[in-house]
């Protein structure tokens, strides 16, 4: 199952595809109680009017910068989003133990402030995750190989943004 299944529950395609197409065109006239998933429409329609290249996902890629049009691997994309959106945080690269994908720590000082795991779409991995969560540490994780994902630069700024915020507010 995709991500966008497991985000707005057992979706079909025809669902997804009817979203994406309504987010790409500006219309938010979507049926929020849809298979129980108001709340995330809700939301979804409300940062879509904020801003729609926050939606990250579609079948045509977005003229805003993503890690598809960006000229380099997904890890430099990554990279200079993290490094140049986020100066305050030391940016570190870690090959995770499986060898697949990437892990971007964002440090504060002497603490782990955010930990983002680049997989596959293939993975089902969740170690980190867990691992992250029994430590209180904010995670994030980004498909680099999912075709109609764009990982948007406005999308990983933004999620990155939520999750460092989140952290802060439990200090």
């Amino acid at each position: 199952m995709g991500f966008l299944s497991r985000l707005f529950g057992k979706l079909n395609g025809q669902l997804q595809d009817e979203l994406s197409q309504a987010v790409q065109k500006g219309t938010y006239e979507l049926d929020e109680t849809v298979n129980g998933w108001g709340e995330t429409a809700r939301k979804a329609k409300t940062r879509a009017k904020k801003n729609l290249s926050g939606f990250s996902w579609g079948a045509e890629m977005p003229e805003e910068e993503n890690q598809y049009n960006f000229p380099g691997s997904y890890e430099a994309y990554f990279e200079k989003v993290f490094t140049e959106d986020f100066p305050d945080y030391r940016l570190e690269k870690v090959q995770p133990l499986s060898g697949k994908g990437l892990v971007m720590n964002l440090w504060d000082g002497e603490v782990k402030a955010l930990v983002v795991e680049l997989l596959s779409k293939s993975s089902d991995s969740q170690r980190l995750r867990r691992d992250c969560q029994k430590q209180r540490i904010p995670y994030l994780r980004f498909y680099y190989d999912y075709h109609g994902w764009w990982n948007t630069r406005a999308y990983v700024k933004h999620r990155a943004e939520e999750a460092l915020r989140g952290r802060n507010s439990r200090k």
